[in-house]
């Protein structure tokens, strides 16, 4: 059973009434998201198995200039340390996509990101 053993911290999660729409995404520089990495930073996805922060900056970061907008539909604190976030995309082809991240945060600082990708979705 996934997080057996680990203490389960209460939390209070306030659910918005409509989902979190970012259009025109005007992506952070370079230098914000280097600073929002931990410096042990990890991420894993479907094609990416475990690398680390210089990686994720040089193969993953670039990619989100194809993005138009991206939606956030679910974001659920796990532990005192794990947020679950479903979200929803649209490239700019206008092809819509659903993935699933669990983000760890440790001293305010993003130390691993685990990606889960869904397939196309249609819009509406």
């Amino acid at each position: 059973m996934a997080g057996a053993g680990r203490p389960r911290k209460e939390v209070h999660v306030e659910r918005r009434p409509r989902p979190r729409r970012l259009r025109g995404l005007s992506r952070p520089g370079r230098a914000a998201i280097d600073r929002l990495l931990a410096e042990d930073f990890v991420f894993t996805s479907p094609q990416d198995d475990h690398i680390g922060k210089a990686a994720f900056l040089e193969i993953c970061f670039p990619t989100a200039d194809r993005l138009r907008s991206q939606e956030i539909l679910d974001a659920v604190a796990l532990d005192g340390e794990q947020v679950f976030v479903r979200y929803e995309y649209e490239l700019k082809t206008g092809e819509r996509h659903r993935n699933v991240e669990v983000m760890t945060v440790r001293d305010g600082r993003l130390a691993e990101t685990q990606v889960y990708f869904g397939g196309r979705f249609p819009q509406g």
